[in-house]
């Protein structure tokens, strides 16, 4: 447990955004699953990347750390087939990705397999699969209301998959990760519109990296059986919903230039760019090179379904614009590591914020200045950050729990204070 103290200051300078946890994630389980070893670079340890590596050591990949990156040889399916029998346990410690994403993979594989979690993880909806995968020869039981403890047991059959797309992108990505393995061709039918459709092209691509070919298709995605992950090197990009905490940065202080992020990413937070930009703020790009000058801004009406991790960093810029802003489609926002509709909401007012909270969506009008005060981080580290952003405009603003930023971003504070920052973490002890 831990709080930090922010003496508001503005901040300026240079900074290179950490590696891409969406990326770590999907490159490390592809890795995972090749023949060969691979070398992924580079890599940020944030506990949702350990959650990921350990469980994919439990499989049996073989994963070194090596000069600021891994060194993955991955696991023997035929080794898993021979020993059918076993049962191991898989912690996700608090990370939906890694839930999400490996459940149908041990399913794939005919592992026996029981997957826990702390935190918030353990109240994450896991009803796309719970209704999905006992239709293709796999057993889900669970104990209790939670999500977690779940034991899988059984074999995934290929065939035809009709998946929802709008609860969460993870889980067709998941069905992506598992589906080229099966001895069956497979068909996944999406029955709603996408969200977070950046995601899903992330993860395709990915696949493509490590020799995996999906086709994408009117209704959804071909996925070809007996298929083969193939090791190689892979560089990991900056991770542009941590840039988008600098961008903000820029909006409301001073000049912020970002480094090494590539605008052309698949990731679907780049869009704070084009976000920024309409709510009037000064940014230019040279090659990876993202320069972003503060300037007068005004409210906006933006719809956040394909973008809903930038909610509340968004609504930190909106609290700062003249004029009224409504952020839209956000109802998934309730079923983060907080419910983040509410927890921006309470945390931004509580230092003066205008904020009108909707079933699924805020309405924002801006304010000329932000007041002192104490304010919890609901232990989500994405509402500890945009808080941190925030602070830019008050005297002086503690935050507790402060710890969660270890979820993605454990050199958050450093990053901050290297641009002028006053940051003081007190460890509170447990």
């Amino acid at each position: 447990m831990s709080s930090v103290i922010i003496n508001g200051s503005k901040l300026s300078g240079t900074i290179c955004p950490p590696p891409s946890k969406s990326d770590s994630h999907r490159a490390i389980i592809c890795a995972s699953l090749a023949l060969g070893t691979s070398y992924i670079h580079p890599i940020s340890f944030s506990d949702d990347i350990i959650a990921t590596i350990n469980c994919m050591k439990s499989l049996g990949a073989n994963i070194l750390e090596y000069k600021n990156g891994l060194l993955i040889t991955g696991l023997d399916y035929n080794e898993h087939k021979i020993h059918s029998n076993y049962s191991i346990k898989l912690n996700c410690n608090e990370s939906a990705s890694t839930l999400r994403f490996i459940i149908p993979i041990v399913a794939a594989l005919g592992i026996n397999s029981t997957f826990s979690g702390s935190g918030s993880l353990q109240n994450r909806t896991l009803t796309v699969y719970s209704d999905l995968l006992p239709k293709h020869g796999v057993n889900l039981i669970k104990k209790g209301i939670l999500s977690l403890p779940l034991n899988v047991s059984g074999k995934l059959q290929g065939k035809n998959f009709y998946v929802p797309a709008n609860i969460s992108s993870q889980f067709i990505s998941g069905l992506l990760f598992a589906l080229p393995i099966l001895e069956n061709d497979s068909f996944i039918y999406i029955t709603t519109n996408i969200e977070s459709e950046p995601y899903l092209n992330m993860t395709i691509k990915t696949l493509s990296h490590f020799g995996i070919k999906i086709e994408r298709k009117k209704y959804g995605f071909f996925v070809k059986g007996n298929q083969t992950y193939v090791s190689c090197n892979y560089q990991i990009e900056r991770d542009w919903s941590q840039a988008a905490f600098f961008v903000a940065a820029g909006c409301i202080g001073s000049n912020i230039h970002l480094k090494d992020m590539d605008i052309n990413s698949n990731q679907g937070d780049k869009e704070i760019i084009n976000i920024a930009r309409q709510f009037g703020a000064n940014i230019s790009i040279k090659d990876k090179n993202i320069f972003i000058n503060a300037n007068q801004l005004k409210g906006i009406s933006i719809d956040v379904s394909q973008t809903p991790d930038l909610v509340p960093i968004i609504a930190v810029i909106a609290s700062n614009a003249n004029g009224t802003s409504k952020i839209f489609n956000a109802s998934r926002l309730r079923l983060k590591e907080s419910d983040r509709l509410m927890s921006i909401s309470k945390s931004l007012k509580s230092i003066g914020a205008n904020i009108t909270e909707a079933s699924d969506s805020i309405i924002i009008k801006g304010v000329k200045h932000f007041n002192d005060s104490v304010i919890d981080s609901f232990n989500d580290h994405r509402i500890a950050m945009a808080m941190s952003i925030a602070a830019i405009k008050t005297t002086k603003l503690i935050i507790k729990n402060s710890h969660c930023i270890s979820k993605s971003y454990p050199n958050f504070f450093n990053d901050y204070n290297m641009l002028g920052g006053n940051t003081h973490v007190v460890n509170l002890g447990k």
